[in-house]
């Protein structure tokens, strides 16, 4: 299954109202966000806020949420410091 493509879809049908949340919460001039389960970016592509960081438990949605947000930094719960996993350091 195409998660990316699905949690899009489904981000779609929120955008409008992400959007005027987004202006009423000032998000445009706020310096950081956070989002705890990211999945692969899909509503983070469209946050004005400075500096993003998406939490997620799925490494493979991560790697797509790097190629998806490429301004954001991305992590797992168990890593430290947060960073975005390579192959080589991804568990089997």
């Amino acid at each position: 299954m195409d998660w990316h493509a699905r949690y899009t879809q489904q981000a779609g049908w929120t955008a409008q109202i992400r959007r005027y949340l987004y202006e009423k919460a000032g998000l445009a001039r706020t310096a950081r966000v956070l989002e705890p389960g990211c999945g692969t970016g899909a509503v983070l592509t469209d946050c004005p806020a400075g500096t993003l960081h998406g939490l997620d438990w799925d490494w493979q949605h991560l790697q797509v949420a790097q190629h998806a947000v490429p301004r954001a930094r991305w992590c797992a719960p168990t890593q430290t410091p947060c960073h975005m996993p390579t192959p080589a350091s991804m568990p089997a």
